[in-house]
C-alpha cells in the first residue's frame, strides 16, 4: 500500500497531537509527568513534588519483594525533603491495593497507575524504583528490590549530603 504524500503530513500531525509514544525515562532525563488518583481519593501530580527528592516505587500486591520494601520506604518518610510515592500496577482495582497498603503499614501515598506509566519509566519487572531529584530529573533507576542502606546512600548522593 502506498501512502499519498498529501496524507502523510496530516497523519504525522495526528500522531504528534495525540502524544506518540515517547522513549522511556533514563538517568539524566526529566521525569515523565503524571497525575494519578491516590488510595484516599485525592489526585496527586508529580510536579507538586518539585523541590523534594522523590522515591517513586512501582509495585503489585502479589510481588513479595515489593512488600518487603515497605519498611525501607517507611523509614524515608520521616526525612525532610523526601517524598515516597508508590504506584500500584494491579489491574483488579483498588480493593486489594488498599487492603495491602493497610496490612503492610505503608505510610506514604499509594497511587493507582497502569502499564503505560510503568513503560514510560522503563519498567519491565517489579519492584521498580525511580529516584528523582528536587528539580524533577531522574537520577537513579533500580530494577528489582532495594535494601535500606543502598537506598539511603542513593538519596544522600542526590541530596548532596
Amino acid at each position: 500500500m502506498r501512502v499519498s504524500t498529501r496524507i502523510w503530513p496530516w497523519f504525522f500531525g495526528v500522531l504528534v497531537a495525540c502524544g506518540a509514544p515517547s522513549a522511556p525515562a533514563t538517568i539524566g532525563s526529566a521525569a515523565p509527568a503524571f497525575t494519578l488518583t491516590t488510595n484516599t481519593g485525592e489526585t496527586l501530580a508529580l510536579d507538586s513534588c518539585l523541590g523534594e527528592v522523590v522515591v517513586l516505587s512501582f509495585w503489585t500486591t502479589t510481588c513479595a519483594p515489593c512488600l518487603r520494601e515497605v519498611p525501607v520506604f517507611n523509614a524515608l518518610v520521616e526525612q525532610d525533603g523526601i517524598r515516597v510515592l508508590a504506584v500500584a500496577l494491579d489491574a483488579d482495582g483498588s480493593g486489594r491495593v488498599a487492603t495491602t497498603a493497610t496490612r503492610t503499614g505503608m505510610r506514604y501515598p499509594v497511587l493507582y497507575g497502569g502499564q503505560e506509566l510503568f513503560a514510560r519509566y522503563g519498567g519491565s519487572v517489579t519492584p521498580h524504583t525511580i529516584l528523582i531529584d528536587a528539580a524533577g530529573i531522574v537520577r537513579r533507576i533500580v530494577r528489582g528490590a532495594i535494601e535500606g542502606p543502598e537506598l539511603q546512600a542513593f538519596v544522600d548522593e542526590i541530596r548532596g549530603a
